[in-house]
């Protein structure tokens, strides 16, 4: 074989194996889930195992074999004496509304002798939605794969331009009405989201285009559908289709940058994110976005760069100084780190998130008298302004748990107080609640934040690492031996 040739068949080697790789990324998502369900099964492939159901958002879902309810199948199996099947049924990125939605079907699904739920941690307060019709979109958040973001940038999109209206009602018949407007049926489509319903949101969006195809909304709304159920590539397609009709709407090459940067096209996502703030230099969640892409990338002197520049745009961005002191912690430089949540509080007192980093702070630096001080604040503004969407969904999966008669597990968050939870469902003695605020400080006194904690994503507590995970399945398990030797 001639050396041109054998150069030939490299390069198409090579090639190939790229395209191969493309797909792998494309198909990330569905694996995930795939691979989810395939170890489910496996839990339950032996009969008469005790089966418990856990359900969450990607504090739940992540971790593979270092995941929390992996580890409690294999405590509780040694413990118990008798086989735990434990289903792992988190969504990562989801909301306490996406979880009621899928609640019944998993019920029904795997007949659990019992339910352990840690949520709302994404949940956002939503207004009610209504229809740009076509026009376009106000500052919006960009989504991060959490359906709370994608819920509050729909909400916002509408209310603005239609304050007040009514969701018509979202059914399970998805005949055309033939008296629905484009509005109606974003409306409709709208419905859907709230209720974790994606595949019946996106037609009902699809029903909008069909009434009106220069609708922009429309098209931006089927891409956060697309981008939730991490179908990326689809994603892109409907915000280049928006961008094609509204080709100065900077919110639109945020969100097209943001799908880049989720398939670590890092170089597109960059100039998507310079273009919006090329076309609104006041777009502070831009600036933020472009930092997140620089820091991706592991350039982090940039990163903090644009952050600073996010701040200098809008001062009372909070979002800016979270990333920013947040980049400071992960890179050991916490007095800096420190300086920059105090201004996050200079800017918004009544900041929950910045409260409960100056708390992981000082916990870290050894300060404990400050570290409590600043978890009692971020306690009280919690416990002060309950999330009502949290407390309805809460309530809604006890009633729908108990009518099934089946035990209920209600477990806090790592290093959060437990009375909240508890005066959200109230104590009748019905539910098992497990509180891990204590063990976890404990723990990361003795060695420190990052050992539990891979980011700091909520303010007070982030995804656990392997340990942090063992940690919690361990606490659910002691809790749960103790109230059966009741």
């Amino acid at each position: 074989m001639s050396f041109v040739k054998k150069i030939g068949l490299i390069v198409l080697g090579v090639c190939l194996a790229l395209i191969f790789l493309e797909s792998l990324l494309r198909l990330g998502g569905v694996l995930f889930f795939a691979k989810q369900n395939l170890i489910n099964t496996l839990s339950l492939s032996e009969h008469g195992a005790y089966t418990i159901l856990c359900v969450g958002e990607s504090t739940t879902a992540l971790g593979g074999p270092y995941s929390w309810p992996r580890q409690l199948e294999t405590i509780l199996t040694r413990q118990m004496k008798r086989r735990v099947a434990v289903i792992n049924k988190g969504i990562p990125g989801g909301d306490s509304t996406a979880i009621i939605a899928q609640l019944e079907d998993n019920l029904n699904r795997f007949r659990p002798d019992m339910v352990i739920v840690m949520m709302g941690v994404n949940d956002r307060e939503n207004s009610v939605p209504d229809n740009p019709a076509g026009g376009r979109a106000g500052t919006l958040s960009v989504p991060e794969m959490k359906t709370g973001k994608l819920i509050r940038q729909i909400s916002t999109r509408l209310a603005a331009m239609f304050p007040g209206k009514i969701i018509p009602p979202a059914g399970d018949n998805l005949i055309p009405n033939p008296a629905y407007s484009e509005n109606d049926y974003f409306s409709q489509g709208c419905g859907y989201v709230l209720k974790g319903e994606f595949d019946r949101a996106e037609r009902s969006f699809k029903k909008v285009l069909e009434l009106n195809p220069n609708n922009a909304g429309a098209y931006m709304s089927l891409g956060d559908c697309c981008d939730f159920k991490q179908e990326h590539g689809k994603a892109e397609t409907m915000f280049q289709k928006a961008l094609a009709i509204d080709p100065l709407n900077a919110d639109i090459y945020v969100k097209l940058g943001w799908a880049y940067n989720g398939r670590k096209d890092f170089e597109k996502a960059e100039a998507m994110f310079k273009k919006a703030i090329d076309l609104a230099p006041e777009n502070d969640l831009a600036y933020v976005r472009l930092g997140r892409c620089y820091c991706d990338s592991k350039r982090y002197e940039k990163a903090e760069a644009v952050y600073k520049q996010a701040i200098a745009a809008n001062p009372q961005t909070s979002e800016a100084y979270c990333e920013l002191g947040t980049l400071y912690m992960q890179r050991g430089e916490f007095e800096k780190a420190g300086g920059v949540f105090a201004r996050a509080l200079d800017s918004a007192p009544a900041n929950t998130k910045a409260w409960g980093v100056l708390a992981v702070l000082n916990l870290e630096n050894r300060h404990y008298p400050q570290s409590e001080a600043c978890f009692a604040r971020a306690n009280r503004l919690m416990a002060a302004r309950p999330n009502p969407v949290t407390e309805r969904n809460y309530n809604k999966l006890k009633t729908m748990v108990r009518e099934n008669n089946i035990r209920l597990v209600c477990v806090q968050y790592p290093l959060r107080d437990i009375q909240p939870l508890k005066t959200m469902l109230g104590s009748d003695g019905g539910i098992i609640f497990v509180d891990n605020e204590a063990a976890f400080k404990q723990a990361v006194k003795k060695d420190n934040y990052f050992t539990y904690f891979s980011d700091i994503f909520a303010g007070d507590f982030g995804h656990c690492t392997a340990r942090g995970h063992k940690l919690l399945a361990e606490n659910i398990a002691a809790a749960l031996n103790k109230s059966f030797s009741r």
